[in-house]
């Protein structure tokens, strides 16, 4: 706690926000892996609302942050492993909001816990702050699916 009974002064929060959005310099950013992220998250949005089918659309943007910067580094064989791997907190999402679909509160209950769980389990380090990214998306995303009565992909 601080001198102010826990309340953060501007200083420190001032700081706290500039070093929240400073750009790691432990590694060098892959030019490359960033716009290829970034256009595979923006352009199904675009097509989507311009074709008027935006909820197909966040799906196949959702599923390309599965691989987004994924398996980029590396040899061959780590980088296989990585995109090998990176569907499966995806899938169990899918899985479990799934099930818990349809149940009315409950459902969205159910989300938030799973949620709870994978921001916790996220401090474990980056690889699994990584998954449980890609796990709270698609849980998020497949729960307001069935919300909106939409149970089909197309």
């Amino acid at each position: 706690m601080g001198q102010n009974g826990g309340v953060i002064g501007k200083q420190n929060a001032k700081s706290h926000l500039a070093a929240a959005f400073r750009w790691s310099v432990d590694a060098d950013a892959d030019w490359i892996a960033v716009w290829a992220s970034a256009i595979g998250m923006a352009a199904p949005i675009l097509i989507g609302a311009a074709t008027g089918r935006l909820a197909p659309a966040l799906g196949v943007a959702v599923g390309s942050l599965l691989v987004g910067g994924v398996g980029a580094f590396g040899s061959w064989r780590a980088q296989a492993g990585a995109l090998i791997a990176a569907p499966v907190p995806a899938a169990a999402a899918a899985v479990l909001a799934t099930a818990a679909a349809g149940h009315g509160w409950l459902s969205d209950a159910t989300v938030a816990v799973l949620a709870g769980i994978a921001g916790a389990l996220a401090a474990m380090g980056r690889p699994v702050t990584g998954m449980a990214i890609r796990f709270i998306s698609v849980c998020s995303t497949r729960s307001r699916t069935f919300r909106a009565g939409n149970t089909r992909s197309g």
